[in-house]
């Protein structure tokens, strides 16, 4: 009996079970069949936007490189060994602080030698006064003649030269930052002997310069513009603003002339030699503008693609100005119409569409 009972129970599982399926298949076939569902599918789908007139964007585009405003070369005076360094490629300085030091031993001897010599000069030149019957404190009543003769006998103007470059030269034995910044191209290390070349530049991160070509053409553009788009290549898409900052009035061979913006590094990821892109823009008002997506080629001839009444029309138009995203329409376009932005690249003249988005 019990093994009857499990028998029907499989029997009414398997019978559910293909129901069930033959349902699903029914209406899979049903839904594939629909011809109004399979046409929806195949719409091309388009975006669209309403034709307006606004402001456009004249831009002037060009490539620079950053250079601080503010930027020095320190360098020791004498060559000695390096007692140590205070600081390292990278770091921030204030002005005055202390960068490094040079051993100071024959520094200081120099000084003290210097300082003997002019005292003996001294001497030399009372002695010699003296013998012509005046004195070293009267020297405004001494003939000139004696004054020079007693000058040059003593050499006491030479030494006082020679102390004060000692002195000089103790006084650089510690190399200072005399402008806030960062340090760069530092190479010596602490016990080698330094020399009087270069030994690290502080630049002043604070504030930027960029020198960029402009073609003679776009000149006007430049003198009416204050205002610029700096776009930094090592982080794409982030951009801030810089100030024009005046041009050289040459144009050279290739009818270029250099035009010149600051931007302040409120960020702190501006570099010295860094790479930028400069983006001047004029504000040009009443103009039909669309984004250069809208506008296709065929047959090497720009075409632009409305809707209308659920349909593609195309229009031969006629660009005017363009900027890196957007070009105006100065012929075949009115204000009001449903311009198609997406969706147009393959698309064909009257085609019914579907729009995904506004």
């Amino acid at each position: 009996m019990m093994k009857k009972y499990t028998l029907l129970l499989y029997i009414f599982f398997a019978l559910g079970f293909f129901s069930c399926g033959n349902k699903n298949n029914t209406k899979t076939s049903e839904k594939a069949d629909d011809p109004v569902q399979q046409r929806i599918q195949e719409l091309p789908q388009v975006s669209v936007i309403t034709a307006e007139r606004g402001v456009f964007l004249r831009e002037l585009q060009s490539n620079g490189r950053l250079a601080a405003l503010n930027k020095v070369d320190l360098r020791f005076r004498t060559s000695e060994l390096i007692k140590s360094i205070s600081v390292s490629n990278g770091e921030q300085v204030e002005a005055g602080q202390e960068i490094a030091r040079i051993e100071d031993f024959n520094l200081r001897n120099r000084v003290i030698t210097s300082r003997e010599t002019v005292r003996r000069s001294e001497v030399t030149l009372e002695d010699h006064l003296l013998q012509q019957g005046y004195r070293l404190k009267d020297t405004a009543s001494v003939p000139s003649s004696v004054m020079e003769y007693g000058y040059t006998h003593s050499q006491l103007l030479s030494s006082k030269v020679a102390l004060a470059e000692a002195e000089y030269a103790l006084e650089r034995a510690v190399l200072r930052s005399p402008i806030a910044g960062v340090v760069t191209n530092l190479s010596a290390r602490e016990h080698n002997l330094s020399s009087t070349d270069v030994f690290c530049t502080i630049v002043g991160d604070k504030r930027f310069e960029v020198e960029f070509p402009v073609l003679e053409s776009e000149i006007g553009l430049l003198l009416s513009a204050h205002e610029v788009q700096i776009e930094l290549l090592a982080y794409p898409g982030m951009t801030i603003k810089g100030r024009l900052n005046g041009m050289n009035p040459v144009v050279d061979k290739n009818g270029m002339v250099l035009a010149k913006a600051i931007v302040d590094n409120t960020q702190g990821k501006l570099y010295e030699g860094m790479n930028v892109r400069v983006l001047v823009q004029q504000a040009i008002p009443d103009k039909l503008v669309v984004p250069k997506s809208a506008v296709v080629l065929r047959s090497d001839r720009q075409v632009l693609f409305v809707y209308a009444q659920g349909r593609s029309q195309w229009r031969y138009v006629e660009t005017g100005l363009e900027n890196s995203r957007e070009y105006t329409i100065e012929k075949e376009l009115e204000p009001g119409e449903q311009v198609i932005i997406t969706g147009n690249f393959n698309l064909a003249h009257d085609v019914e569409v579907e729009i995904i988005e506004n």
